[in-house]
């Protein structure tokens, strides 16, 4: 192959990189703002309410845990199926990395073969 075929796909591996980086920043912000709304879900819910609250208070704040705790769930529920898909595009971005490393080394490694190639030509046109 030549050097600019080579060139041409280490470009091609470096926009997968960036594609790849580019699709997984969602999934981050994403699961930020589920780790954040879980954490302020759990400081609103209610353990225990006194016992000398009157009957209708009780069952108000047993209702309000119930409902900060089913929030709680389904956003846990969310925040794994997040994971899952940042963890898929962690991978997508780890292999997109590999090939424009493995694409950049070949890339060196011809531009020094050519390097040679031509210092070899010029030492033998200087002494022929």
């Amino acid at each position: 192959m030549k050097q600019s075929d080579w060139e041409t796909i280490h470009a091609l591996a470096e926009a997968a990189r960036m594609a790849a980086e580019t699709r997984l920043a969602p999934w981050l912000r994403r699961e930020a703002g589920l780790t954040v709304a879980i954490e302020r879900l759990a400081e609103q819910a209610i353990t225990a309410p006194p016992s000398d609250m009157p009957a209708e208070r009780a069952r108000a704040d047993v209702l309000w845990q119930k409902w900060c705790d089913l929030r709680r769930s389904e956003a846990l529920a969310e925040l794994a199926r997040v994971r899952y898909r940042k963890a898929a595009s962690e991978e997508a971005l780890r292999q997109a990395v590999r090939r424009s490393i493995a694409t950049e080394a070949v890339l060196r490694t011809e531009r020094a073969r050519l390097a040679r190639k031509l210092d070899l030509r010029t030492e033998r046109e200087g002494n022929g």
